[in-house]
């Protein structure tokens, strides 16, 4: 993780009760874990409050968003894909992923304990991924355990993705009926949408459903 600023495209505040929040959760995580092993922005309430601006002014976010170009996944990358023109899903193979890039299309960076940009543990115990993607459960066996077996041995979607990243779960939306669209403008997005589709076939993988929710 990093002590980087992270910019925020899709911000939601009101009233400065968040902003608050917002300084004292970080506060509190670089107390516990120190500054280099927290991913978010050291923002002042000024900061904060122009993002909430931003969020608000459609033709300021769409240049924001533009400028600090975000993986278009989960319900905020839905938003802000509007944003961004469609590409023919052949030429999306190449695309970065949240570390590197795989030119044959595979995700396996985003699931090898050793390479994960990101492993999120929501209130359910579910280990996730790539925003809804579950890889695991802590009530099974403790995080370093999962960590040290891996995360695509037991999972046969978990296998494909890791392969063939969203082009193994295209091919089994369209066998359940999905139509894709010609184009979607990231591998991210395209791997969300087809995931909207298949999570009522396979929710104990694609969830939680607050997740996916809009």
């Amino acid at each position: 993780m990093t002590s980087e600023k992270q910019p925020d495209v899709c911000v939601i505040l009101k009233d400065g009760v968040e902003f608050l929040r917002q300084l004292r959760a970080f506060k509190w995580a670089v107390e516990i874990f120190g500054c280099e092993n927290v991913a978010a922005g050291d923002l002042s309430l000024e900061e904060l409050s122009e993002l909430r601006r931003i969020g608000r002014d459609e033709s300021r976010l769409a240049e924001y968003s533009q400028r600090h170009s975000p993986r278009l996944i989960g319900r905020a990358g839905e938003t802000l894909a509007r944003f961004y023109p469609d590409r023919p899903i052949e030429e999306l193979a190449g695309d970065g992923l949240w570390r590197g890039s795989s030119e044959d299309g595979s995700c396996r960076t985003e699931f090898d304990p050793h390479q994960m940009w990101e492993i999120h543990i929501d209130p359910y115990a579910n280990i996730q991924t790539c925003c809804g993607i579950i890889i695991g459960n802590l009530k099974e066996k403790p995080l370093l355990e999962w960590m040290k077996r891996g995360f695509h041995t037991d999972n046969e979607l978990i296998r494909m993705v890791c392969e063939r990243g969203p082009y193994a779960y295209l091919e089994l939306a369209k066998e359940r009926g999905f139509e894709p669209r010609r184009g979607y403008p990231q591998k991210c997005n395209l791997c969300w949408e087809v995931r909207k589709f298949l999570r009522p076939y396979f929710p104990n993988t694609f969830g939680p459903a607050e997740i996916y929710s809009i």
